[in-house]
């Protein structure tokens, strides 16, 4: 289930993101990060909209951060477009950019193994989650899904999702990883309990 991205901030910005990538000038961004501090200055050349799950995201090349960065349009907080033109590189393609990742995240590919359940088993069987997948059905009906992939927050979020029914087997710092979320959420829920099961304060 995933909520609806809430543009109504970025809408704004919208004609003059346009006009950028229909002429490819330069523009100066104002972007405030996910869950840090202030919104960011960066100077970037817009090569493509990107659409992912609903979310809307520019895939740019940053100068003051030298490299290929995604910005999701939500969190764009200004946009001031240059008269400067830029060249897209000849053969570019922006799904060369994803191609190892499990979701948008780019980051190290890793081998990663996830053994399910036989109760969720016939939903991941009839999927192809990357190129390249193998799938093992063992005695007791539980399905081992191997693939190499990047985007350890993605793998780590699609893991969970399924609950007790899926098992990390390899890498170990995914597995570490999506053991560390578990214990947190339940450290989490059980002092909200604490507090909850507290009795009030008796007044004379």
């Amino acid at each position: 289930l995933h909520g609806a991205r809430d543009y109504s901030s970025a809408s704004v910005f919208i004609e003059e993101l346009q006009r950028a990538l229909l002429h490819q000038y330069r523009i100066r961004l104002v972007y405030a990060k996910k869950g840090k501090g202030d919104p960011e200055p960066y100077e970037v050349d817009p090569y493509t909209l990107v659409f992912h799950k609903g979310g809307i995201y520019l895939l740019c090349l940053a100068h003051n951060r030298t490299g290929m960065r995604l910005f999701a349009l939500e969190r764009i907080r200004g946009i001031e477009v240059t008269r400067q033109r830029f060249e897209i590189p000849e053969g570019y393609q922006p799904e060369t950019h994803f191609s190892s990742a499990f979701g948008l995240v780019s980051d190290t590919p890793m081998k990663v193994r996830v053994r399910f359940s036989p109760d969720v088993a016939h939903t991941v069987r009839d999927r192809i989650w990357r190129p390249g997948q193998q799938l093992k059905t063992d005695s007791e009906g539980r399905v081992t899904v191997e693939f190499v992939a990047a985007g350890e927050m993605e793998l780590v979020s699609w893991i969970l999702s399924y609950g007790m029914h899926a098992e990390v087997l390899d890498p170990p710092e995914l597995r570490q990883e999506v053991k560390r979320q578990i214990r947190e959420m339940r450290e989490y829920y059980r002092g909200k309990d604490k507090k909850a099961d507290k009795p009030g304060k008796r007044h004379a």
